[in-house]
């Protein structure tokens, strides 16, 4: 309706598998869609809907112009932390298009350092959409998950954080067992 999106991913891989969906259900899609990706080597600002990385627009945001939605792709990876691309990028956005709306997909809405993503004090105010894993399952847009046997290996010397083992004594460990 004549409006701008920009539709946020966090890889190129991501910005470039996003932009090909789109312009494979949109007629008009190679009219309407531009890629900013300084990993892809392209810097289109005039499109209708712009698919980027946020690494590559968070501080270039005034050369992309207004736009009525911002899409976050991964959206559980947008930190709070006030300091980051992200922030900075909403905050540029917010400047430069004060009504503009934000809206993010994620499979896991739900971030260790502030609980879920979405309530009165977050950056989306709700959920407008859950799909259980189980209609997911059924529908094959997952593959169910299977138990497989697999050798014991002693994590007994390895520490944990935030509830997970650090990674470099589980690689040492694992390592050790080839």
């Amino acid at each position: 309706r004549g409006g701008r999106v920009l539709v946020l991913a966090r890889t190129k891989e991501l910005v470039q598998q996003n932009h090909d969906r789109y312009v494979d259900i949109d007629p008009e899609g190679y009219k309407r869609a531009g890629i900013y990706s300084a990993g892809l080597n392209l810097r289109m600002t005039k499109e209708r809907v712009i698919f980027a990385s946020v690494q590559s627009v968070c501080k270039r945001m005034d050369e992309l112009g207004k736009f009525n939605l911002i899409f976050a792709d991964e959206a559980h990876q947008i930190p709070r932390n006030e300091d980051s691309q992200y922030q900075q990028l909403i905050r540029d956005a917010r400047e430069i298009s004060p009504s503009c709306r934000f809206w993010g997909c994620t499979a896991t809405p739900y971030r260790l350092d502030c609980g879920v993503i979405h309530g009165s004090t977050q950056l989306f105010h709700r959920m407008s959409y859950n799909a259980p894993l189980g209609v997911m399952f059924d529908r094959g847009y997952l593959t169910k998950p299977e138990t497989l046997d697999v050798d014991q290996v002693d994590l007994s010397g390895v520490s944990k954080s935030a509830g997970d083992f650090n990674k470099e004594p589980v690689d040492y460990q694992t390592n050790s067992y080839l």
